[in-house]
């Protein structure tokens, strides 16, 4: 028997795979639904209250899956403070929010001005009942079509990468309407000769921004390093107004698409 055969069957007869046999048949059955038939045919919004309602990220900690965890945000939320000093942020407008437990340790003891938004609405209502206070509200919010509020910043952090292209732009639209100036955005680092693939809405790939066709700036404002392992290699990023003003023409072109 090869190795390789030899580590699957260790693997297969150890009890606590066993154990778990159960769940990790239904955590790839949620995943293989999904992706082969929900994303294509549901709505947005369907789409991502049903990825809610099936934990479709199997995290225990996080419905809004481990990228979402305390552990995985200590370097972010160490950084970040010190980021909002140097660009004299006062208020973030964190769209989507997911459950917003990694947001919360960051805001709880402060008077920051936080407005939380998402597109499912029972995020919002638990949200509202376990984090709301004078300076820290919530909404839901659809990106790609509802007028952003005012704010100093725009975190969109851990969805791009699972928007179809044309639903990016949309939402840059949106952005770009705003008066919001910054965007505190996810980055994935790749290799220069990486393909930025299109998918559903709801699935997801690794997106440079910097790549084609967004064709972002390379030269960010500032960024931290967002990922610990197994994750792939990420940033988040950011970006000025005047920087995504100066991408948008060529967008506009691709997706044959006036401005909103």
């Amino acid at each position: 028997m090869s190795s390789k055969r030899k580590e699957v069957f260790k693997k297969l007869v150890d009890p606590r795979f066993l154990v778990r046999l159960p769940s990790l048949i239904k955590y790839r059955l949620t995943r293989m639904v999904h992706e082969k038939l929900l994303f294509r045919f549901l709505t947005k919004e369907n789409v991502f209250i049903s990825i809610f309602n099936s934990n479709y990220w199997g995290n225990a900690e996080s419905v809004s899956g481990p990228g979402s965890t305390l552990l995985q945000t200590l370097e972010i939320r160490r950084k970040m403070p010190i980021m909002f000093k140097e660009f004299n942020i006062h208020s973030v407008f964190d769209a989507p929010c997911g459950d917003a437990k990694w947001m919360w340790e960051l805001i709880k003891d402060t008077d920051f001005k936080y407005v939380g938004a998402d597109i499912v609405p029972q995020l919002i209502d638990n949200n509202r009942l376990n984090f709301q206070k004078d300076s820290v509200s919530f909404v839901k919010f659809d990106l790609t079509s509802d007028a952003f509020p005012d704010a100093d910043v725009w975190l969109c952090r851990a969805v791009l990468y699972h928007f179809s292209n044309r639903d990016i732009y949309l939402a840059l639209e949106k952005f770009l309407q705003s008066n919001i100036p910054y965007i505190l955005t996810t980055n994935c680092v790749t290799d220069v000769g990486h393909l930025n693939k299109d998918i559903n809405t709801g699935d997801w790939r690794s997106l440079n921004l910097m790549l084609p066709p967004f064709n972002f700036p390379n030269d960010p404002l500032w960024e931290v390093d967002d990922c610990t392992p197994p994750h792939p290699p990420m940033k988040l990023s950011l970006w000025s107004r005047k920087q995504i003003i100066g991408i948008m023409p060529s967008l506009r072109e691709i997706f044959q698409c006036k401005k909103l």
